[in-house]
């Protein structure tokens, strides 16, 4: 099949040999479904674990968390306002905490 030739062989090897053009297209569309869902698998997952690290801003980091869930929006993945608003609260507790305890003893 000519549209087979046009497509780089990391991609083509992950796809079924298929007779049909249709056929072909089709196998293409799900496995990119596929890895679209491991994607935001792996976006959840990376936003669920952020903290904020002392060498960067809290701006800077409230603002890579609202980026990740941008990012999940688009792969129709919706993250309630108040839900980001509790993951953010989150990821600062663990450094405000340690920074009471210091300040603190």
């Amino acid at each position: 099949m000519f549209i087979n030739t046009c497509i780089s062989d990391s991609i083509r090897g992950s796809i079924p040999e298929c007779q049909k053009v249709k056929d072909f297209v089709e196998a293409i569309d799900e496995q990119f479904e596929s890895s679209e869902k491991a994607l935001a698998s792996t976006l959840m997952s990376k936003l669920s674990s952020m903290r904020l690290i002392g060498a960067t801003s809290v701006r800077k980091h409230i603002m890579e968390m609202r980026d990740l869930a941008a990012q999940l929006k688009s792969l129709q993945v919706e993250i309630f306002e108040s839900f980001m608003v509790h993951l953010i609260l989150n990821s600062l507790i663990t450094v405000w905490s340690l920074q009471n305890i210091i300040q603190h003893t």
